[in-house]
């Protein structure tokens, strides 16, 4: 899996479309990574409007990977967009170092734990359609921005199990719209840099989801 940076967008766009079966640009998965949940969202084949799915949780067995793979195999995603918290003034955190360790572990994982969910999915399946290039995008604003949209998750005093899942299903929900406004973002870029082609310029629905997040309370 090709790694790209914010300013080689246009070549991360060529890698994605380059890697298709057909004459369509594949959809892309945007992700943005935390250590307690993963946001997850997607887009269209024409690239117009970005939807979220159900964040997954981190798991030390690696499922979260499989739970990706799982979702790029049956979206047609062609390329992966993950979130890179830079700082304010444009430097690398903390954060940056978690988010450069989980893109590293996915494109460690990708050849068998893609390839295994390819096969699974569509056994008559090769290696061409497998997500083949990965960008890097600042995501500076982003989770401030979906806070200010779903509410702030506030831990509560109580330790119940009810107020735990509570927390829990906001941070995810808040997670989930930070992959959107991720993704949306790239979007609006390869369209504004006209990226896109001629005939991919078309408006076009996007497929129906099977889980909508919900953004609790």
């Amino acid at each position: 899996m090709r790694l790209f940076r914010a300013e080689q967008l246009a070549e991360f766009v060529r890698s994605v479309r380059a890697a298709s079966r057909t004459q369509r640009v594949p959809a892309l998965l945007g992700i943005d990574a935390g250590t307690k949940s993963i946001g997850l969202a997607f887009c269209d084949n024409f690239w117009r409007l970005a939807v979220s799915t159900t964040a997954v949780e981190v798991g030390l067995d690696g499922l979260h990977a499989r739970h990706i793979a799982l979702i790029c195999r049956e979206r047609s995603i062609g390329g992966i967009v993950v979130g890179y918290p830079y700082t304010l003034s444009g430097g690398t955190s903390h954060q940056c170092g978690i988010v450069s360790d989980f893109v590293d572990r996915l494109r460690e994982s990708s050849p068998e734990t893609f390839g295994t969910i390819c096969s699974e999915v569509q056994p008559d399946a090769d290696s061409r359609g497998l997500v083949t290039s990965c960008l890097l995008w600042d995501e500076r604003f982003s989770s401030s921005t979906a806070r200010a949209l779903v509410g702030s998750p506030t831990k509560s005093t109580s330790t119940t199990k009810a107020s735990r899942k509570k927390f829990f299903k906001k941070k995810k929900a808040v997670d989930s719209v930070s992959a959107v406004i991720i993704l949306q973002h790239v979007l609006d870029s390869a369209r504004t840099q006209r990226l896109l082609l001629p005939d991919e310029d078309d408006s076009s629905l996007v497929q129906p989801l099977e889980n909508k997040t919900d953004f609790g309370s």
